[in-house]
C-alpha cells in the first residue's frame, strides 16, 4: 500500500518522474485533490522518504528498483515488466513474469527493511 500511495504521489506532477520537483509544486500537490481512485498520495515529507530509498536500492539491485517503477509507477502488468526487464534473455514468457514477481516482492521487502531501520535511528536520534 506505501508504494501505491508513493507512486499516486509521484504522478500528481504529471511527468511520472521521481522526485519532488519545485518546491511550489509541492504546495499545490498538498491542496489537490487525488485522481487515482481511492488511493490517497502520501505526503511529501514521507514520499521524499521514500524516493531517496528507492535511489538507494537503485544503486544497489537496479532490476528490482527497475520491476517497482514499472509495476507501481507506469502501472504495467507483471507480465510486461518481465518482458521488458528480461528481453534480452532467452526465457519463456511465463518466466519473465515470475521474475518480475519475485523482483517486485524483493523490492517491497528491501524497502520496507530500509524503512524500519531509517525508522529506529529516527527514534534513536529523537
Amino acid at each position: 500500500m506505501l508504494l501505491e500511495r508513493w507512486a499516486v504521489w509521484v504522478r500528481q506532477d504529471g511527468r511520472g518522474k521521481m522526485g519532488y520537483g519545485a518546491p511550489m509544486a509541492c504546495l499545490i500537490r498538498d491542496n489537490v485533490h487525488a485522481s487515482s481512485g481511492d488511493v490517497e498520495p502520501l505526503g511529501d515529507d514521507l514520499a521524499i522518504v521514500v524516493d531517496r530509498a528507492l535511489n538507494v536500492l537503485k544503486k544497489g539491485d537496479w532490476i528490482c528498483y527497475q520491476a517497482l517503477l514499472l509495476y507501481y509507477v507506469d502501472k504495467h502488468s507483471m507480465q510486461y515488466v518481465g518482458n521488458i526487464i528480461y528481453k534480452e534473455k532467452k526465457i519463456s514468457s511465463y518466466r519473465c513474469r515470475i521474475k518480475a514477481s519475485e523482483d517486485v516482492r524483493n523490492g517491497e521487502r528491501w524497502l520496507n527493511g530500509f524503512l524500519s531501520c531509517f525508522n529506529e535511528f529516527e527514534n534513536l536520534a529523537a
